[in-house]
């Protein structure tokens, strides 16, 4: 056997639910409500540094990555 793929999260661990809890916990602060619903729609199965671009496009957050 030369490799093995390993497909943990979703798998063996649901790490959605921690993802939206940290979500809506971080917009919540700029009074910005995230519901399980828009996390389903818009950020459910990307990686986090695409969610991250995603909230700085579309809620015009004052976070700077540079």
């Amino acid at each position: 056997m030369d490799a093995v793929i390993f497909d943990f999260d979703g798998l063996l661990a649901d790490t959605e639910i921690i993802s939206l809890k940290v979500y809506q916990e971080l917009l919540k602060d700029f009074g910005i409500p995230f519901t399980e619903e828009t996390y389903s729609r818009e950020y459910s199965g990307h990686r986090e540094e695409e969610n991250v671009q995603r909230f700085l496009d579309t809620y015009d957050l004052p976070w700077n990555f540079d």
